[in-house]
């Protein structure tokens, strides 16, 4: 899986956009676990963050000013939030970029797998808590909805995953179902 899905990423039109004052950030989309049994993890983020107290996501933030480039951001931002070392990634490709609205970031996501086993170290200031969630218990029917969601006294229609009490919502979802339509699609070359 981990190649075709490396050959995907890398062959494929990505999606673009323009800044547009909002702020560069990236995220790591990782995948951890043997062959055939993967996993993505993803961060409980604490509620002493600035942006998206609570919320599920995957590792990654907004791009230092000595970033070279978004793909270290990534690498930087992960390190930060579960201790995961630059040397244990191995990023296979970017999805589309997309923006959030209410922290008005533009975010290039970049898929990656880590080392497996793993001992993740959580930056205490970010991270609440890490999740390794299987890819077949993200792909399976019942796990995907669309709903109304109420956040900050808004109600919005959006969708979201749910997992075992967990929900994936807003830019983090719409990463994760690109992502899982690419790797669906890797997982039948």
């Amino acid at each position: 899986m981990k190649e075709h899905l490396r050959q995907i990423l890398n062959s494929r039109q990505r999606k673009l956009l323009a800044v547009d004052g909002h702020k560069p950030a990236a995220v790591l989309v990782p995948l951890y676990g043997e062959e055939g049994h993967y996993n993505l993890v993803f961060t409980r983020r604490t509620e002493t963050v600035e942006h998206h107290k609570g919320q599920i996501s995957f590792p990654g933030g907004g791009r230092d000013r000595d970033d070279p480039n978004l793909e270290a951001t990534a690498i930087r931002e992960t390190h930060e939030e579960i201790g995961v070392r630059g040397e244990d990634i191995e990023i296979l490709g970017p999805l589309d970029d997309i923006r959030t609205v209410s922290s008005r970031y533009h975010i290039t996501p970049f898929v990656a797998t880590i080392r497996y086993p793993y001992s993740f170290t959580m930056g205490p200031q970010e991270t609440a808590e890490v999740l390794c969630i299987p890819l077949s218990a993200l792909a399976a029917p019942g796990c995907y909805r669309k709903d109304l969601l109420t956040q900050g006294g808004q109600t919005i229609n959006t969708f979201f995953y749910e997992h075992q009490g967990h929900k994936i919502w807003g830019a983090t979802a719409f990463i994760l179902k690109q992502f899982l339509e690419l790797a669906l699609e890797s997982s039948t070359p």
